[in-house]
């Protein structure tokens, strides 16, 4: 399996300007306790559907993350960011 993200290249993605707007991440049932240094971060995975949070509309920021969901977070990642270094995401 190719490491797309390994191989993207900063210059080539500098040019796009990430949507941080935190009014998704603000329909989550449990958003009020998504500690703020994370906020900005948290609000860029969910605009990029990155993070879509669990089956009740929760986005649970104080329980553990399972390990399907490290996994499907980082293959929602590559796909991501390989869609940046080829231009998919116009």
């Amino acid at each position: 399996m190719k490491n797309y993200a390994g191989d993207a290249k900063v210059s080539e993605m500098a040019n796009f300007e990430l949507n941080n707007d935190p009014k998704k991440l603000q329909t989550f049932i449990d958003s009020g306790d998504i500690n703020e240094t994370y906020m900005e971060q948290l609000a860029i995975a969910t605009n990029y559907n990155l993070l879509v949070g669990r089956e009740n509309y929760t986005i649970a920021p104080n329980d553990m993350t399972t390990r399907e969901e490290a996994v499907t977070l980082a293959m929602r990642y590559g796909n991501f960011v390989y869609a940046l270094k080829y231009n998919a995401m116009k």
